[in-house]
């Protein structure tokens, strides 16, 4: 049986800005919270009276910040600001393509592209792609629309959902293999997983080979981080080859009030 096209998946935003934090604490060796690092005893350092004042912590002024309500759910997101913000960090959007115009987003200034693909939607409904680049790195503190969870970082589109994957496996395949140049991979779609057997990876490994190269050689030998949505089905996400992949890191839907939501693959 052939594999289907893969179809959008909503993600909530609360899903795009951790999987974004938690692959730049990966590319820039940050320990996570519960890291199981010993314990240091805390030492006071004397003030001096030399020393430069702390910066002040970041309240963005976009308009729409307060209503963003992912962040709280994070913790003190400002906080962090102060001392990690996204810069440096590349993001390809593989998705149904991305305004790289749009006056709030941090697009890509080298208006990188895929072979001959354009990265801009084709269609004015096609609105996913530029959304999941908006959670990721919409511009933070310039009075305008939202603040993405690492506002400093740079999202550069790939129209796969709409245009790409429509051209075969060999032109999906080599899309994938060219995310190796960015620090993390953003996938918010993908199958129903029904454990059919277009969707076990021993009948077909092309796709999680190309996963597995680019997560070993990608960021100039680092490895590229691949981050999938599970989908909304309220199934099982092992059931599909793409998320079951030890190579990807399949991130699941959460709701306002901090719970599963109730569609979430799991």
């Amino acid at each position: 049986m052939l594999r289907p096209l893969y179809t959008a998946a909503v993600v909530p935003v609360i899903d795009a800005f951790v999987a974004v934090v938690d692959a730049v604490k990966v590319a820039f060796g940050i320990p996570f919270a519960d890291a199981g690092l010993p314990e240091v005893p805390e030492t006071v350092q004397p003030a001096s009276a030399d020393a430069p004042a702390a910066s002040p912590q970041m309240t963005p002024n976009d308009t729409l910040y307060a209503s963003q309500w992912h962040f709280p759910l994070i913790g003190d997101v400002e906080a962090v600001w102060e001392d990690y913000s996204g810069a440096g960090v590349e993001v390809a959007v593989y998705d149904d393509g991305v305004e790289t115009a749009h006056p709030d987003l941090n697009y890509d200034p080298q208006n990188r592209q895929f072979e001959s693909y354009s990265p801009e939607p084709i269609s004015p409904e096609a609105g996913h792609g530029t959304s999941v680049s908006g959670l990721i790195a919409a511009t933070g503190n310039n009075n305008l629309g939202v603040i993405g969870g690492a506002h400093e970082a740079i999202v550069t589109g790939v129209n796969f959902l709409d245009v790409i994957q429509y051209d075969g496996s060999t032109a999906t395949l080599n899309s994938f293999e060219w995310a190796g140049n960015f620090d993390l991979m953003n996938n918010s779609w993908g199958l129903t997983p029904n454990y059919g057997s277009y969707q076990n990876i021993l009948n077909d490994s092309s796709e999680d080979a190309v996963f597995e190269t680019i997560s070993t050689t990608g960021r100039d030998g680092l490895g590229t981080i691949i981050v999938q949505a599970s989908g909304n089905d309220d199934v099982n996400a092992n059931g599909d080859s793409t998320n079951g992949s030890r190579f990807t890191a399949s991130i699941a839907a959460t709701a306002s009030t901090g719970n599963a939501a109730s569609y979430t693959n799991w």
